[in-house]
């Protein structure tokens, strides 16, 4: 005989859990962890999953931004845990020439020495230098004499720099004498000779350099024809003068150097004051400098105490700040600053926490004769022009040139950059955005914004010890 009954078998819970990882598991340096469909579930005896829930910061640990490469992220729930992996890029958004090699100039048939090289590399994390290895490098070749264009590669981008080779000349072997003719022997009919076929154009390489050595441009010329000069490049605190040599009648290999002289309406410029301050307040000059033009380059000097003047006029909330400065001959540069005098509720709103950076848009600067001298500082105030300090410049670049396009300004309560003005110059170029280094150190880990065409991104500022930050925007065609 036979009997049945039933029994009835409940799954339970193995005591693991199991995660279905979230969409987004790449990430570029600093970016925050994007947990969107991840989601923790409990895995059953049978297999099965129960109870999936949506997968949580407080869950999860382990990540970090700034750390380059794999990292296993930690999700803990209902006291177990397991894990995914996640990857941290820092990607690169350019290269540019920090230093040349020692050795640029070089003997035919010698072979090229890259010791000293350094390139600038913008990455999300800031601008790195990395040495030149002889892998980076081509172009180069020991037995073409002239100037040569020589190409580093750095993680898919290139920088060019220029390097020489002169001609060795070696002594002619002597040559033997001839040897006496036998008259008993008949002369052997000559071949005719075979038609030369023309010759190939001789043509040049003509490199355009600007005073620092930076290539503004490269063209093949037709020997005996012309090279085209590229656009007038622009320098700070002076005025191109001319091209060091002439280009109308090619005949070698040539580089051609952009020549410049001082500007002598701009020859003394001041940097790092302070925009504003309270009154009474002493001038802080850690990071004070006064950049004067001479013919061989920007010499930079700090600003000592004994340079300074200033005067607080509370009435007109402006705070007027001369600088002084006499070269090693004697002559004097005066430099007169009118900064912006806080009102008194500004005081109290700062100290509450209220209010953010004040933007300054009546910072003047202006150069006054040395003539005039520094006590007529209530009638220079009448004169001065209203000039606003720029903090950021926009450039244009491209593989052979960077062209400065414009400065523009920003603070902590402005932190938009517009393009708009500049896009018909960055058609066939990247943008190159460049913060100088205090306002970018104001703004360390604040975000800029910047408007190119429409489209808005959000840009982190890292501010970096004697560095400005720069942003790169590679051209979309």
């Amino acid at each position: 005989m036979t009997a049945h009954y039933s029994v009835n078998v409940e799954d339970a819970w193995s005591g693991q859990i199991t995660v279905e990882r979230p969409s987004k598991l790449t990430y570029n340096y600093g970016e925050e962890l994007d947990l969107t469909g991840g989601t923790v579930a409990k895995l059953m005896l049978s297999g099965s999953v129960e109870d999936r829930t949506d997968l949580t910061g407080a869950m999860v640990s382990g990540y970090n931004p700034k750390a380059v490469g794999t990292q296993y992220i930690t999700v803990t729930h209902w006291g177990k845990t397991t894990g995914f992996n996640v990857t941290v890029v820092d990607k690169t958004y350019g290269i540019s020439i920090n230093t040349l090699p020692d050795k640029t100039t070089y003997d035919q048939g010698e072979n090229l020495d890259v010791t000293g090289a350094t390139i600038n590399v913008t990455k999300d994390s800031g601008i790195k230098q990395v040495p030149v290895t002889p892998d980076m490098v081509t172009g180069y070749d020991p037995n073409k004499v002239g100037d040569q264009l020589i190409t580093i590669t750095y993680d898919g981008y290139t920088a060019k720099f220029v390097v020489t080779v002169n001609k060795v000349e070696t002594p002619e072997k002597p040559s033997k004498p001839n040897k006496p003719t036998n008259p008993s022997k008949p002369n052997k009919p000559t071949r005719p000779t075979t038609p030369t076929t023309p010759s190939a154009k001789e043509e040049y390489l003509v490199i355009f350099v600007d005073f620092d050595g930076r290539i503004l441009r490269t063209e093949t010329v037709e020997k005996g024809k012309s090279a085209t000069a590229p656009i007038t490049p622009s320098r700070e605190q002076y005025i191109f003068d001319k091209w060091d040599v002439t280009f109308d009648n090619i005949t070698s290999d040539l580089t051609v150097k952009a020549m410049y002289k001082v500007d002598e309406s701009n020859k003394m410029i001041v940097e790092g004051l302070e925009e504003e301050y309270e009154p009474g307040e002493d001038i802080d000059l850690d990071d004070v400098i006064v950049k004067i033009a001479t013919d061989d380059g920007i010499k930079i000097v700090p600003v000592t105490k004994d340079m300074i003047e200033y005067m607080d006029n509370e009435s007109v909330e402006t705070r007027t700040i001369i600088v002084t400065y006499v070269d090693e001959n004697g002559k004097e540069y005066v430099k007169v600053i009118a900064a912006k005098l806080k009102k008194p509720n500004e005081f109290k709103q700062e100290v509450l926490g209220v209010q953010d950076e004040a933007n300054n848009d009546n910072n003047n600067d202006i150069l006054i004769p040395a003539a005039i001298g520094a006590g007529v500082t209530g009638v220079l105030l009448l004169l001065l022009a209203l000039i606003n300090r720029k903090n950021v410049e926009i450039y244009a670049v491209t593989e052979d040139r960077r062209k400065l396009l414009g400065k523009e300004k920003i603070s902590k309560s402005n932190t938009k950059i517009s393009l708009y003005e500049y896009a018909e110059q960055l058609t066939a170029a990247d943008a190159e955005i460049l913060i100088k280094e205090r306002m970018s150190k104001k703004l360390d880990g604040e975000y800029v914004e910047v408007d190119y065409e429409g489209n808005k991104t959000a840009y982190k500022i890292k501010a970096r010890d004697g560095e400005d930050f720069i942003m790169i925007i590679k051209n979309k065609e």
